[in-house]
């Protein structure tokens, strides 16, 4: 059981600490022979933002999730030491992400092999992807997510960002170009894992 005392701070993984589009970049230049850049990643919804068909992006999906591409995920600069920092700042570190419940194993293994520092992981269907319900214990219901009071909430994704917001949950937003809408006064947009530092020393 967490005191109460404590800090706990939520931190998603894809495009927080690992570079997951550089991934989506490769993998629709391997698929589909579309060579986009960074900047072009406009949308959250990738089916929009690639051009594909509801058949591709099936294909799209399952490849983005398959073993081998995820656990060679480049890892997105400063964040080892970022959370390493966090944690000698007193703070209990929930790393928390939308990916298939499948990928539960594969996601511990390259938190291991980049030497990620965390206290739980947890998956959690964020957008409604999740095939079925299940009760295992590695993931948590939207609705136990919410009962959980963070200190702060870092994301790459807008959607969860205004959820957190309505909530009255403090935000990092790590800008891509998928989040660039307009945001909430309790989401402060932060350009790098030093802009997150610096902010959640203010709370």
């Amino acid at each position: 059981m967490i005191s109460k005392d404590k800090k706990l701070i939520f931190i998603d993984i894809d495009d927080v600490i690992a570079k997951t589009s550089a991934s989506v970049l490769d993998l629709a230049k391997e698929l589909f022979n579309k060579s986009l850049k960074h900047e072009d990643l406009t949308s959250f919804d990738l089916e929009k933002t690639l051009n594909l068909s509801s058949s591709e992006m099936d294909m799209f999906f399952k490849e983005l999730h398959n073993e081998d591409l995820l656990i060679n995920t480049p890892l997105i600069s400063d964040a080892k030491i970022s959370l390493e920092k966090i944690k000698e700042m007193g703070y209990i570190i929930y790393l928390i992400t939308g990916r298939l419940p499948s990928t539960y194993d594969v996601t511990k293994k390259w938190l291991k092999k980049n030497e990620i520092y965390y206290d739980f992981l947890y998956f959690a269907d964020k957008y409604s992807r999740y095939p079925e319900k299940k009760n295992e214990s590695h993931i948590l219901s939207m609705d136990k997510l919410s009962d959980i009071s963070f200190t702060l909430a870092v994301e790459d994704s807008l959607i969860m960002a205004r959820w957190f917001s309505k909530r009255k949950t403090k935000v990092a937003l790590l800008d891509n170009p998928w989040n660039r809408e307009k945001t909430g006064e309790s989401i402060k947009r932060c350009h790098n894992w030093n802009e997150v530092l610096v902010y959640l020393q203010t709370l």
